[in-house]
C-alpha cells in the first residue's frame, strides 16, 4: 500500500522524546525489515540531545513517517547513521526532503563532510544516494565489509 502524502512537516532538531515517538520509530522500521538492533541504535541517537536527527510528520496527524539520525564527528562533519522512510510512504519524496534538510542544515553550520556507510549491492539505495544534483557523492569506497551478505560501501558528500 502507498500513500500520497500532501502535507508533512520535515523538521531538524536536536530534541526528540523518543518514547513519545517510539511506536512510529518500530512501525517504521519493522515496514522495511529492520530489526531489533536496529531499534537500538535508534533509540539511542535520538534520545541524544548531542545527536542532530531530521524528523518528518505528517501534518495532519503528527505521525512519524521518516526520520534520520546523525553522529558529530571531528573536524567538522557528520555520519549518517539511520535514515528510514515507512514503507508505505516511499516514493513520495520523503527521503530526498530528508537528505535536503540536512544538506542544508550541513552548509548553514559549516559541515564540511557526511558519509554514511550502505549496502553496495542495494542498487536502489546505491541510486538513491547518487539522485541529488547538488550533491553528487564526492567517493564511494568499499569497506571490505558484509552484512548480512551484503558488501558495506562508503559514501561520502564534500558540503563546503
Amino acid at each position: 500500500m502507498s500513500y500520497t502524502i500532501i502535507n508533512y512537516s520535515c523538521v531538524f532538531t536536536n530534541q526528540a522524546d523518543f518514547e513519545s515517538i517510539r511506536h512510529d520509530v518500530i512501525d517504521i522500521q519493522q515496514s522495511i525489515g529492520w530489526n531489533e538492533e536496529d531499534l537500538h541504535f535508534a533509540k539511542l541517537r535520538l534520545n541524544n540531545e548531542d545527536s542532530p536527527k531530521v524528523l518528518v510528520k505528517i501534518a495532519e496527524t503528527s505521525k512519524l513517517i521518516g526520520y534520520a539520525t546523525l553522529v558529530t564527528k571531528p573536524g567538522h562533519s557528520w555520519y549518517l547513521s539511520q535514515i528510514a522512510v515507512h514503507i508505505d510512504y516511499q516514493g513520495n519524496g520523503i527521503g530526498k526532503a530528508i537528505m535536503t534538510e540536512i544538506f542544508a542544515k550541513a552548509v548553514l553550520i559549516n559541515i564540511k563532510n557526511i558519509y554514511l556507510e550502505t549496502e553496495g549491492d542495494n542498487e536502489k539505495l546505491m541510486k538513491f544516494y547518487k539522485s541529488f544534483p547538488n550533491r553528487l557523492p564526492s567517493q564511494i569506497t568499499p569497506d571490505g565489509y558484509t552484512h548480512q551478505g551484503h558488501p558495506k560501501v562508503w559514501i561520502y558528500y564534500t558540503i563546503c
